[in-house]
């Protein structure tokens, strides 16, 4: 089993990719109103940034073997809405 220092910031992604080789991870983080991924290596080097990206509140991600970035990001509208006077 290997530990991991991960960059600081918010854990964002609930997937972690695999490289292909097995020799390395990628997360997202959400840092100073960005999104963005870092690719950890298994053997203690440093995390280092791959990409940022405008920060939303969901974020997913994929990398395909020919390491493409392909991901989706929404961000939720939240309404409240007031009913009185019901009778």
């Amino acid at each position: 089993m290997a530990e991991l220092s991960l960059a600081r910031g918010f854990w964002i992604s609930r997937t972690i990719q695999w490289e292909p080789d097995s020799s390395a991870v990628i997360y997202a983080i959400q840092d100073e109103g960005r999104v963005k991924l870092y690719r950890q290596p298994l053997n203690h080097q440093p995390s280092r940034l791959l990409t940022s990206l405008k920060a939303e509140d969901e974020f997913e991600f994929a990398i395909s073997p020919g390491k493409q970035l392909a991901f989706t990001s929404t961000r939720w509208d939240h309404d409240i809405v007031s009913i009185s006077g019901l009778k």
